[in-house]
């Protein structure tokens, strides 16, 4: 039953990301939120055309997501990927494969982060820096709504 739910919801993101990337250009290093069948999805883009999805979900459960040139995915989940993030150069929080629940320090770091540097078995992916406009405006939401779940 989770590999079908893990399916869906990377179905689910696959089309946010095609939506986005079709219809417009994503706004640059501004947090946004998406919801859609159960699924809160808060996103970040940053000029080279990479993202990073934290899905927050009674429905699908929590996931962090990487997409690569808004193709190529990697979750938190996948076999053999170990994502840790550098949260202002200097806070380092691994999330685990195993999580069903998004970690609370991961949340609330990522949540207020001005730099956020996404490594995957020690080896950096992106480097996301969100505004502070878009903390504000999304970052005490993020955090009450995902460690609500």
């Amino acid at each position: 039953m989770l590999k079908v739910k893990r399916i869906s919801l990377m179905l689910i993101l696959a089309g946010m990301a095609m939506t986005v990337s079709a219809g417009s250009n994503p706004p640059i290093n501004q947090w946004s939120f998406t919801i859609g069948q159960g699924n809160e999805q808060y996103n970040l883009h940053n000029k080279n055309r990479q993202s990073l999805h934290i899905s927050c979900s009674d429905v699908w459960g929590f996931g962090v997501f990487i997409f690569q040139n808004e193709e190529n995915e990697i979750s938190h989940d996948d076999k053999g990927v170990s994502l840790s993030f550098v949260l202002d150069g200097k806070t380092k929080i691994q999330v685990a494969n195993t999580v069903d629940k998004p970690p609370a320090k991961f949340i609330r770091g990522i949540a207020k982060a001005k730099k956020i540097e996404v490594f995957n078995n020690n080896k950096k992916l992106a480097t996301f820096t969100p505004s502070a406009k878009s903390i504000k405006a999304y970052g005490a939401d993020m955090i009450t709504s995902c460690l609500k779940k």
